[in-house]
């Protein structure tokens, strides 16, 4: 089960998603 983070813009969303790794989901 992947953790789901959403943020408000998709610049963020692709950092997040670089720092979190695989196990995260991150959506804007």
């Amino acid at each position: 089960m992947s953790n789901l983070v959403i943020v408000e813009s998709p610049v963020k969303a692709k950092a997040l998603q670089n720092y979190l790794g695989s196990s995260y989901n991150v959506l804007a």
